[in-house]
C-alpha cells in the first residue's frame, strides 16, 4: 500500500468510520475502515486540508479486549428524568472479544473514542451507536495503519 502509520493514531480522526472485521489470528485483529480522516499535518497527507481515506487497513498485534458493555436503553420519566429498568452488563476478557468480534463482524460505526497508553499498552475505549450501540475497551502492543489513495476532504473540511 502507498501510505503507512506504525503507533500513532493521534493522526486520525475516527468519527463516524465505519470498521469491517478482515481477519483474527493468534492475538492479532485486522479490521479495514471506511470514512477514516487523516489530519492535514500527517506527513503521509500531501494535501492542504484533512482528508477522508478511500480504504484504510489496521492491524492490531497484541489484541486484547478488556470488557464490553451493551448500552442500555433509558426512558424518560414524567418530570423528564432519565432512567433505565435494564441491569447493567458488563462483560470481560474471552466474553468481552467474542461479543466485540461478533459486533465487527456486521460492521460497525464508531461514535466516540479515547486512545491512551497504560502498562506498556495502547488502550482503547470507544462507543459505537448504529445497528447496535456498546462500549468496549481494548488493548494492543502495535497497530499498523496503511491506505492507497483518499477520495474526498474530510466530512468537517466541506
Amino acid at each position: 500500500m502507498k501510505y503507512r502509520v506504525e503507533n500513532n493514531l493521534d493522526l486520525f480522526e475516527f468519527h463516524d468510520a465505519e470498521l469491517s472485521f478482515a481477519c483474527f489470528d493468534e492475538n492479532k485483529l485486522t479490521i479495514s475502515a471506511k470514512h477514516l480522516n487523516v489530519h492535514k499535518n500527517t506527513e503521509e497527507n500531501p494535501c492542504d486540508d484533512d482528508m477522508e481515506i478511500d480504504l484504510a487497513e489496521f492491524v492490531f498485534s497484541g489484541f486484547d479486549v478488556i470488557s464490553f458493555e451493551p448500552m442500555r436503553a433509558y426512558q424518560v420519566d414524567d418530570d423528564g428524568n432519565w432512567y433505565t429498568n435494564e441491569p447493567q452488563i458488563i462483560y470481560s476478557n474471552k466474553e468481552a472479544e467474542k461479543h466485540f468480534l461478533d459486533e465487527i463482524k456486521n460492521g460497525i460505526t464508531i461514535n466516540c473514542i479515547d486512545i491512551c497508553k497504560k502498562d506498556n499498552k495502547t488502550h482503547i475505549e470507544l462507543s459505537t451507536c448504529a445497528r447496535s450501540c456498546f462500549f468496549v475497551t481494548f488493548s494492543f502492543n502495535e497497530v499498523s495503519v496503511k491506505w492507497d489513495s483518499y477520495c474526498k476532504k474530510a466530512w468537517y473540511e466541506l
